[in-house]
């Protein structure tokens, strides 16, 4: 199975990003071959941004 890697940048972007990242998962890449691996850049946020991707 191959990788699909998914860059994020990311910066006090704590009122989409956890939408976005369940969105993403949600996604059946296993039909085509693919396994998702999500990076997601944060720039330091002054916002919930990290703990957001932490805890999702």
């Amino acid at each position: 199975m191959q990788t699909l890697s998914i860059v994020i940048p990311a910066y006090n972007e704590e009122r989409f990003i956890g939408r976005l990242l369940e969105q993403i998962k949600a996604v059946d890449l296993e039909p085509l071959g693919l396994q998702p691996d999500i990076l997601v850049v944060d720039d330091c946020s002054k916002d919930r941004t990290a703990e957001i991707v932490a805890a999702v």
